[in-house]
């Protein structure tokens, strides 16, 4: 909702723009919105309405158009944002399922430790097969855990270090306020994908959930869950570190194994 009311901001800036010439033209960026790809946009240089010389009644009669225009257009701004969570969403319980059915992910330490975690393609089908991919082309290998927070979570895959790092591009982030029926609580041991402020930027960094963190929920794509080794996240969880959250001796990654278990991963689909 918050980056629809960002949206809305925006074209209400780019509205104030559009007080054109005649009504016509008035109307004209209010029916390109309307037929073209719900899109809103600038038009010509031209059609922007000279506002010096104009008479009294025409811009009575223009503002008047221009405020229903600017209306309409917040309304359906703010109703396709309303339209992105999805009605029923369904919650998914990961300490019932058998992994083997699932395809596992297993994150080997260069101390040797194993963290097993089930994938949950039905749940966040690209996420898991973005993870899938980062993972078998040896993207995380040698990568640490870069932020660690006892009691909340911890998180790696960042190629920076910083969490400011990716792999290049980034992924729709599939939970249900952007969209997506995710019923994957934010419960501990669960795996979900960082992001920043904006929904659809999550790319490489994830992070394990130690606690119970219902405020994650919905708004982060959750997409499997730690069936073996959690006394492995609860040690990194535990580590010296800096003001950053930075663990003070590096935790590395030297690889993350993927056993499909059956299931055939899909191209992913990348912004």
């Amino acid at each position: 909702m918050e980056d629809c009311l960002h949206k809305l901001q925006s074209h209400w800036i780019k509205a104030s723009l559009l007080v054109l010439e005649d009504k016509n033209m008035i109307l004209k960026p209010l029916f390109v919105y309307l037929v073209r790809k719900r899109r809103f946009f600038y038009v010509d240089s031209s059609d922007i309405m000279r506002i010096n010389k104009k008479s009294e009644v025409d811009m009575r009669r223009s503002s008047k158009l221009f405020m229903i225009m600017v209306l309409l257009i917040s309304l359906l701004i703010l109703g396709g944002c309303e339209a992105k969570t999805p009605e029923i969403v369904v919650e998914f319980d990961p300490t019932v399922v058998d992994p083997s059915v699932y395809p596992v992910a297993t994150i080997e330490l260069e101390t040797g430790e194993l963290i097993k975690i089930s994938l949950f393609p039905e749940i966040a089908p690209n996420t898991v097969n973005n993870f899938i991919e980062l993972s078998q082309e040896g993207f995380y290998d040698g990568l640490g855990f870069h932020r660690v927070i006892k009691d909340f979570m911890i998180q790696g895959g960042d190629p920076l270090g910083t969490g400011m790092g990716g792999p290049g591009y980034t992924i729709k982030g599939e939970f249900t306020a952007n969209g997506f029926s995710n019923g994957l609580k934010h419960t501990r041991g669960v795996l979900s994908m960082a992001r920043s402020r904006e929904m659809d930027t999550a790319g490489s960094q994830f992070f394990i959930v130690q606690k119970d963190y219902k405020s994650l929920d919905e708004q982060y794509a959750s997409f499997g869950y730690v069936f073996e080794g959690m006394e492995v996240v609860d040690r990194i969880a535990g580590v010296e570190k800096d003001k950053n959250d930075k663990p003070l001796e590096a935790i590395i990654m030297k690889t993350i194994s993927i056993d499909l278990n059956g299931y055939e991963p899909d191209e992913v689909v990348k912004n």
